[in-house]
């Protein structure tokens, strides 16, 4: 029988092999998130390529259930049972909403369409004037707008006329991981609502600092998931380039976290030569429009920090991701894991480099690029359980969003001064009519 060539969903009952990291990257890294959330004993569930499956279905070493063949129908299908099973509670919580601000996902399996994105983006704009601005950074290969965001208070700063520090927000570099988007708008909707009635100083924020969006890296190939699978479940993750024969399918394009200039193609492992692979890495470094409008925007702005949202992992990567061995300062390394787990300080999201955390090296990846070319602090954080794979179910779409709004805040706090109280002490004199009080500050901030 001819096996579908497509992602699968398998579970995996323990004893653990050994060699799991070799047989399935994505069954390790599953494995490890969910002994961290719950002490797994039990079956684990994730999302595998063909290759992975494959290898963990023939392998004696571990016992592996192939729970449906094609993820993306899997996914579909879980979406429409979790949405009708939402509609009975929905009636209660609909009235708690205010109907300024409409529900944070949208109609393709609980994540917004190309179109409802750009309606929420627009509406935005109208209703916040002054603090958030469009601009257009570039023109994929089938010729849609690569979009910006620039939220600051005053637009001098986002045209360059006025110096503040920049933070750099992505998501959906990987068409297949809608959760990313959610959270990226779920954080810059708190933020203009607070900067407007001034909750947690954010307004100060604003004035302070420019906070720049990117939500929609990967404009065809969301469209293509969009067309395909417009229930959600669609399962492609790269852009719109042609690499793969037939062309326009799930396996064709180029993996833009793979595009980017630093360690490009430094070996085959981290990422691929061949053009239907998942990593498949594009002819060059920054050969792709998506890659190149990112790199515009680093060069244009500077951010001091830049974070990339990824799916799936609960768990937060930063450089060195292209060797194990790769040369990294003991100061650089503490600054990052210092970086990393204050921003996962009420998520608590794992932190490491990516083969620590994610479990397998890559290269011509974004953050090593933002690093090592530009000294840009520069993180993934990965969103969602294996459970929730790369389409998290819609009633998973709020609480996944909320996870990542803390962290979004906190690194929009960092690239200025973030002054912290260490330490307190007071001393009076013998009468009490004298007393000195000495602080302790620590400056948080890059």
């Amino acid at each position: 029988s001819t096996m579908l060539n497509t992602t699968a969903i398998v579970s995996l009952t323990p004893p653990w092999p050994a060699d799991l990291a070799r047989l399935s990257p994505n069954a390790a890294r599953a494995v490890r998130s969910e002994i961290r959330l719950s002490n797994a004993s039990g079956p684990v569930t994730f999302a595998a390529p063909p290759e992975e499956w494959r290898r963990l279905l023939e392998s004696s070493s571990v016992q592996a259930t192939l729970e449906a063949s094609d993820a993306g129908a899997f996914y579909e299908a879980r979406a429409a049972a979790d949405s009708a099973s939402m509609q009975g509670r929905r009636l209660s919580r609909r009235a708690m909403l205010s109907d300024a601000e409409p529900n944070l996902g949208g109609s393709m399996g609980g994540y917004p369409t190309p179109q409802e994105f750009d309606a929420e983006m627009s509406r935005l704009v109208t209703r916040y004037p002054t603090l958030i601005k469009k601009a257009s950074v570039g023109k994929t290969r089938q010729g849609r707008a690569i979009e910006l965001w620039c939220v600051s208070e005053g637009q001098a700063a986002c045209d360059g006329g006025e110096e503040k520090p920049a933070v750099l927000y992505t998501s959906l570099v990987h068409a297949r991981e809608p959760a990313t988007l959610t959270c990226l708008l779920h954080a810059l909707r708190e933020v203009l609502h607070d900067a407007e009635l001034d909750i947690g100083r954010a307004a100060y924020l604003l004035r302070t600092r420019k906070l720049l969006f990117m939500p929609l890296a990967n404009p065809d190939g969301y469209a293509w998931n969009a067309l395909k699978r417009p229930k959600g479940g669609g399962m492609k993750r790269k852009n719109g380039a042609r690499s793969c024969s037939p062309p326009d399918t799930e396996n064709d394009g180029v993996d833009l976290n793979r595009n980017f200039g630093y360690k490009y193609a430094y070996d085959n492992v981290g990422s691929s030569s061949r053009g239907c692979s998942e990593e498949y890495r594009g002819t060059g470094a920054f050969s792709e429009p998506e890659t190149q409008a990112i790199r515009t925007v680093v060069q244009q702005h500077r951010p001091k920090v830049v974070l990339h949202w990824h799916g799936w992992g609960n768990d937060i990567a930063f450089p060195y991701s292209y060797d194990w061995r790769a040369p990294m300062s003991n100061v650089d390394l503490g600054m990052y894991q210092e970086f990393a787990t204050e921003m996962a300080a009420t998520n608590h999201y794992a932190s490491g480099r990516a083969w620590e955390s994610v479990g397998y090296t890559t290269n011509g990846e974004a953050d090593d690029w933002g690093w090592g070319e530009y000294g840009a602090v520069s993180l993934t954080i990965e969103v969602g359980s294996s459970k929730d794979g790369f389409w998290p179910a819609p009633s998973r779409v709020l609480p996944i969003a909320k996870e990542s709004a803390f962290p979004a805040r906190y690194a929009a706090w960092s690239v200025g001064p973030v002054m912290q109280i260490d330490s307190v002490s007071v001393v009076s004199n013998e009468d009490g009519t004298a007393a000195e009080l000495n602080l302790a500050m620590q400056n948080n901030g890059l």
